[in-house]
């Protein structure tokens, strides 16, 4: 007979299973705790602590076994796998879904994590650079009808890391604005992350599109955020790599587009012409006007003094712009059309700037000055859709507000129209100066001219300036503000 205090005692041992993966020998020890379990259960039901004190044993009956059953799991019942039903054809394209019309709230889907599960290619970012990336696809809408950046742009730029990094570096800088935040640690992460790659990319032999925008970015971010003296280093080293590769004509697609918007944003703080020679044809005469010619002809222009010929072609463009908008229909060949006529009018306009190295214009008259700064504002803030509180407006209202002093002063003698494009002037200059203590400059304006025209009302207001360059309804909503702090003035006076 076998000693069995001769038998070896295998020591107990704790083990980790890794998560998903149990072995078979955790399969074996989980089904004797379980039952250790089981049986402690059924034996305090049996013998109560009652026992353990001395007192007469319980008549409890302990239950069934199988009422402990689905309680320990020792014979767990799997559940009938439902058969999926296998749907039509027909039915499946009527349900049908597009994949970018998730994109909006698939995070990961943003920044190319459907088509890379692993991270493989993933490029670093801050903790909160999610955020960021959630505000470009929900909020950010500045240049959109002009830049028109496709929904997957992330899904892009993800391999060019300095074309991405500085999308985000000028996303940062819109949010940032708006917040009344000057350079936070989100936007000087992105931004040195921009100067990095942007590097490391110009030691390639030949400089990518992508290269171009990404410094076209980063320059038109320093000049949105006021750095204009940093805004015209970068804007100089992309003059150079754009000459480097023969010209603008030779950028293709967004990129040429971006690198476009930097040279206005930098001709017009500067009031210069572009560097960078036109992209798109001017078309003839009337031509962009054709869909809504009779809207183009109530624009009366002929009575403003001394307005030259350009500037007055200038405002008929941008007229049936705002009138072609707001019946959009979001088609990509009209948007397409939009942004090419947005494009040669903000050209036409700096062509307008004198420079010692252009060609010869003639004067503007101060009339007509103070209407080419107005044009500017109301394509910056209806059309680019740059944030208010950027200092380019400060620099912009100061420059109206110069070239109005400038004109002459306006009676109920005046012209009617006259009269109206000069309400136009002060009620875009208000607009562009709501956040700040100069629109009562515009405000006080506004009450004499509106005295001049016999206006009583604030909808008298607003119908006598649709013959105007007008977008509804946010013109409508300036013209009401503008009334309301017109009859707060009255009073206070």
């Amino acid at each position: 007979m076998e000693d069995n205090h001769e038998k070896q005692m295998k020591p107990i041992q704790f083990t980790a299973p890794i998560k998903g993966q149990p072995g078979p020998e955790w399969r074996d020890n989980e089904t004797i705790v379980r039952s250790h379990a089981l049986k402690h259960h059924i034996y305090k039901q049996r013998y109560p602590l009652s026992v353990y004190n001395g007192q007469t044993e319980s008549n409890h009956t302990p239950k069934d076994l199988k009422h402990y059953t689905g309680r320990y799991r020792l014979n767990p019942r799997q559940k009938p796998v439902k058969q999926t039903k296998r749907r039509s054809k027909k039915w499946q394209k009527e349900h049908a879904v597009d994949a970018n019309d998730n994109i909006r709230y698939d995070l990961p889907a943003m920044i190319g994590g459907r088509l890379d599960p692993f991270d493989s290619f993933a490029p670093n970012l801050n903790p909160t650079s999610d955020s960021l990336i959630l505000y470009y696809h929900q909020v950010f809408s500045m240049n959109s009808p002009i830049l028109n950046f496709p929904r997957d742009c992330f899904l892009r730029s993800t391999p060019d890391l300095a074309w991405f990094h500085s999308i985000l570096y000028i996303v940062s800088a819109d949010y940032d604005v708006k917040l009344g935040v000057s350079d936070s640690s989100l936007s000087l992460y992105h931004g040195g992350a921009s100067f990095k790659f942007i590097n490391t990319e110009l030691q390639e032999e030949v400089i990518r599109d992508s290269t171009i925008s990404a410094v076209a970015l980063v320059a038109s971010r320093e000049g949105i955020c006021g750095n204009f003296e940093m805004s015209k280093v970068h804007m100089e080293g992309l003059e150079r790599i754009v000459k480097k590769r023969g010209g603008i004509q030779n950028i293709k697609g967004i990129h040429a587009q971006i690198a476009t918007w930097c040279d206005f944003c930098y001709s017009n703080i500067w009031n210069l012409q572009p560097r960078f020679s036109r992209l798109y044809a001017i078309p003839p005469e009337n031509s962009v006007r054709e869909p809504d010619l009779t809207a183009a002809k109530s624009l009366a222009l002929g009575s403003i003094a001394d307005i030259s010929p350009e500037m007055a072609c200038i405002l008929r463009s941008l007229h049936y712009v705002s009138s072609s908008s707001v019946n959009a229909t979001g088609c990509p060949s009209d948007l397409q059309k939009t942004s090419i006529q947005i494009y040669n009018i903000e050209y036409d306009l700096l062509m307008l700037n004198e420079t010692q190295h252009s060609r010869k214009i003639q004067k503007l008259s101060n009339e007509a000055a103070a209407l080419k700064v107005a044009a500017h504002l109301y394509l910056y803030l209806l059309l680019r859709k740059l944030p208010s509180g950027s200092p380019v407006f400060s620099e912009l209202i100061t420059r109206l507000r110069n070239a109005l002093d400038k004109c002459d002063e306006v009676s109920e003698d005046s012209q009617y129209y006259r009269l109206i494009w000069r309400l136009w002037i002060l009620i875009i200059g208000y607009a562009a100066a709501a956040e700040r203590e100069d629109k009562w400059k515009f405000v006080e304006g506004s009450q004499a001219i509106c005295k001049a025209l016999h206006i009583t009302r604030g909808a008298q207001l607003n119908s006598s300036l649709r013959a105007t360059v007008w977008l509804e309804p946010t013109c409508e909503r300036w013209a009401k503000s503008l009334w309301a702090d017109c009859l707060r003035a009255r009073r206070g006076a």
